[in-house]
């Protein structure tokens, strides 16, 4: 084969790979509108296209079917194991049929994503990096015991219009005095401080995360001298 015809052949497979690679990046397709809005859902748009249509008429301060609340976005993040779980997994919820599949698919991405609150756009390459906002540590005080672990891990159930609120309230401080739920210097006989040590509250099913051994230690602490209001 001649010297000319060797680069012939070798312009034409240049040609055919060049070709082969536009042909791979053009199968890589743009996301579309929906992947795009599933991918930046806030809560107020999960509320939108699924908690209201679907769950509120249910699930609200007065009827609270089964014992779920789903009409604020504190009461969605702290039922979010259930919702997953009904709505997801098994597919049981809404009771009408299932969320369909784009429903499904911008809770599962809002999920996925922490369940923000609010849209989070895009990060600006340029923007100076803010300093870290310290987070809140628990204090030996009922004030922090209550905004820190009562409200986001307890009040879902044992608060007002809670499954548990009848037999077990937590709703103020007169209230989780009563009986066994504290028993001043005593917290290893307090049934507030033993179920979240034996990792029984909060429940599995809640979704929520256990009370850490350091917030544990706070609270022991706080019973043990005296869980002063």
């Amino acid at each position: 084969m001649s010297k000319d015809h060797n680069n012939l052949y070798l312009y034409l497979i240049s040609l055919v790979l060049f070709a082969g690679c536009g042909f791979y990046h053009s199968k890589i397709a743009e996301p579309s509108q929906a992947e795009i809005k599933a991918r930046s859902a806030s809560y107020s748009k999960i509320c939108e296209s699924v908690i209201y249509p679907n769950c509120v008429s249910c699930h609200n301060q007065a009827q609270a079917s089964g014992g779920v609340i789903l009409d604020t976005y504190a009461a969605v993040k702290a039922n979010l194991g259930e919702v997953e779980n009904d709505a997801l997994i098994e597919k049981t919820m809404p009771p009408k049929g299932p969320l369909s599949s784009g429903d499904q698919k911008i809770l599962r991405s809002w999920i996925t994503r922490g369940a923000p609150q609010y849209e989070v756009s895009a990060p600006d390459p340029n923007a100076p990096v803010p300093s870290p906002t310290p987070a809140l540590q628990l204090k030996a005080t009922y004030a922090s015991i209550r905004e820190l672990v009562l409200v986001p891990k307890c009040l879902n159930c044992h608060g007002v219009g809670g499954k548990a609120y009848a037999k077990v309230p937590f709703e103020n401080y007169e209230q989780l005095m009563k009986g066994n739920t504290i028993r001043k210097g005593d917290p290893e006989n307090s049934t507030f401080y033993s179920q979240m040590e034996l990792g029984k509250m909060p429940t599995k099913k809640s979704g929520l995360a256990k009370v850490s051994p350091a917030d544990l230690q706070i609270i022991s602490q706080w019973i043990s001298i005296g869980a002063s209001p």
